[in-house]
């Protein structure tokens, strides 16, 4: 396993920007999902509308916190897509 990966496993708070090249999501959802199974614990999709959520099923089973619904709960593993900051807001 690389050191980067390593770092990567130890942290519970992933934020992924914008990416104007190429769709971003798809790599980091599978970094979210694997970082919440590393530490057993619930992956939380932070995101400015549940649309940039639904349409990929491993994140559409998750708990999807919006600027317009849900929050983000202790304990959890939290991938932050493009977030805006009202949604920021609902992180800390």
């Amino acid at each position: 396993m690389s050191d980067q990966l390593v770092e990567v496993l130890k942290h519970r708070f992933i934020y992924v920007p914008w990416g104007a090249e190429k769709d971003t999501i798809e790599p980091d959802k599978r970094l979210g999902l694997a970082v919440a199974r590393k530490h057993g614990a619930r992956l939380t999709f932070l995101c400015a509308q549940k649309s940039n959520a639904t349409h990929h099923p491993e994140l559409a089973k998750v708990e999807i916190v919006t600027e317009r619904s849900g929050f983000v709960r202790d304990g959890g593993v939290v991938l932050a897509w493009c977030p805006t900051h009202k949604v920021i807001e609902k992180w800390s």
